[in-house]
């Protein structure tokens, strides 16, 4: 049913999407590494690729011995922490994602208290405020007071590190996770109060640059950070809508009739895009270690579907809807997506395929659609190659 004739991973399957009309969801992944040569950072594709990830996977909580209060083992307790990489096995995402994973490097790889970090591509950007390590202390007469932060060469780009956490309530194992981020630090949820023998208390490393890091616990603040959330967490839960159990046990799962898509979207929301153009640029700033600056254009290619039915050929673009950036493996991963409808399509048969238009027509002609009257040649290559090799996936 599902052809890959791509050299990358490529998956196929059906799901119920779209006021829970059959769908046909295709994927296709590249990895790329990114490296400087002759003075020019490009991407190069790697020589192995890395498979999908099927299921979201979760870092080690992080979690310092103590007492079950606030930023001490009440996270353990929960088991509660970052994702460390996401599942792509979703079906459809209706923008595209900008996702970046590592260390923020403090400027020219010296020390500092505070510095910026951030992403460009195109017209949109992202800053994020870093500080080294610092807590909120307690004075001898019971008052709090911000310290200075620890310079530090680098902080790890994890959301233990921005503002959020999980604490004990007091009673029995009983704990509070604030849901935007129940694995940061700095969440009191309802104390007020902090018991007297607790004289300092963790404050977040990563912020955004125009928000004031209040001067004594307790005040809630935003959540910042580049990587990915994880669905139970509350800005991705809350767009699941209204689960209706007695429809469930009725009618059998169902997506709920106010399911905003955007569930589907793992990176936070200011980090949505447009589907992501062909050749776009994006820069790093304080991301790469030994590097400020760096300058790279994502791949020019296009990716496209074939949708065989009954004989006739349809030939609908994929979309690049993830941009997901290692910046300690330098590596760069695209993912380009496509959902068809069976009861529009009705397809027998479906190809994916990468192709750079530039290789494929002459210098100066205009690049065509990839409608059937341009590609067809093509594609009864393909549909031949395919015919003789079997099915790749």
């Amino acid at each position: 049913m599902y052809t890959n004739l791509t050299k990358y991973p490529g998956l196929g399957f059906r799901h119920h999407i779209h006021g829970n009309r059959l769908h046909h969801c295709l994927i296709l992944q590249a990895t790329y590494l990114l490296q400087k040569r002759a003075g020019k950072w490009v991407l190069d594709p790697l020589e192995d690729q890395p498979a999908f990830v099927m299921a979201d996977q979760f870092r080690t909580v992080l979690a310092s011995p103590g007492t079950g209060r606030a930023g001490s083992d009440a996270r353990a307790q929960q088991q509660v922490s970052s994702l460390l990489l996401e599942s792509e096995l979703l079906p459809f995402k209706p923008h595209a994602d900008v996702l970046i994973s590592g260390d923020a490097i403090a400027p020219e790889g010296r020390a500092a208290q505070n510095w910026l970090v951030g992403v460009r591509i195109g017209g949109w950007s992202k800053l994020l405020k870093i500080s080294g390590p610092r807590s909120w202390e307690r004075e001898r007469r019971g008052n709090w007071r911000l310290s200075a932060p620890e310079a530090a060469e680098r902080v790890p780009l994890l959301y233990e590190h921005a503002y959020g956490g999980t604490v004990s309530t007091g009673r029995d194992d009983e704990t509070a996770a604030y849901d935007q981020n129940p694995s940061g630090i700095g969440y009191l949820g309802a104390l007020t109060q902090l018991p007297a023998d607790v004289r300092a208390l963790a404050a977040p490393s990563i912020e955004y640059p125009d928000d004031e890091t209040p001067a004594e616990p307790g005040r809630i603040q935003r959540v910042a950070g580049f990587g990915p959330i994880p669905m139970h967490w509350q800005p991705r839960a809350q767009r699941l809508g209204t689960i209706d159990e007695a429809r469930i046990r009725r009618d059998g799962p169902a997506y709920p009739d106010d399911f905003d898509p955007a569930y589907w979207q793992t990176a936070p929301a200011d980090q949505w895009l447009p589907y992501l153009a062909r050749g776009q640029e994006v820069e790093l700033f304080n991301l790469i270690e030994g590097e400020p600056k760096v300058k790279f254009a994502l791949p020019r290619w296009l990716g496209f579907a074939a949708v065989r039915s009954g004989g006739n050929n349809r030939y609908p673009d994929m979309h690049v809807d993830t941009l997901a950036i290692d910046t300690v493996k330098r590596t760069v991963r695209l993912n380009w997506r496509l959902a068809v409808a069976n009861d529009v399509d009705h397809p027998d048969w479906i190809g994916m395929e990468l192709a750079i238009p530039e290789v494929l027509y002459p210098e100066g002609e205009p690049l065509p659609q990839p409608e059937p009257d341009t590609q067809a040649d093509r594609w009864r290559a393909a549909l031949a190659r395919d015919q003789g090799e079997g099915t790749r996936a």
